[in-house]
């Protein structure tokens, strides 16, 4: 009971079931109507981010609502684990059902977008220097002489 309680918490707050997109839209709307020149294109493009924005506005509802009855269950000493997975398998079946739907649109967005409207609009990552790597920091008053 104690696995399955610890499970059923972990999915439910802990583990993510949103794309990275999905925490940037706002941005991803703005970069759009910065980037794509095109009346038809852009208009294109924001109602697919649009659509992105329900699918994930609707998860988030569906999950809150699964939350509430989940913490109900769990606070019942005489929950037994199949109960538990009963309440889970529609969210995990809806989140699972949502990220296929974002990924669809995402690839819808990258028809309606030219590959330069593309990566203006989703800009590569700045990544930091890998762990091994050697960074040389210069010191002042160093450089020379040891005292």
């Amino acid at each position: 009971m104690l696995i399955a309680t610890l499970t059923a918490l972990y999915l439910l707050f802990w583990s993510s079931s949103s794309t990275p997109l999905m925490s940037n839209l706002d941005q991803v709307e703005k970069r759009i109507k910065a980037n794509v020149e095109d009346a038809a294109r852009r208009e294109q493009a924001l109602q697919i981010v649009d659509r992105m924005e329900d699918a994930n506005k609707a998860y988030w509802t569906q999950r809150e609502k699964a939350a509430k009855s989940l913490a109900a269950l769990i606070g019942n000493r005489a929950t037994q684990p199949p109960a538990l997975k009963s309440a889970l398998d529609p969210l995990l079946a809806d989140a699972s059902r949502v990220r296929a739907q974002l990924v669809d649109l995402r690839f819808q967005l990258k028809s309606v977008l030219t590959a330069n409207e593309w990566a203006a609009v989703f800009p590569p990552p700045k990544v930091a220097p890998s762990a091994g790597a050697k960074v040389k920091v210069a010191r002042r008053g160093t450089e020379g002489s040891r005292s």
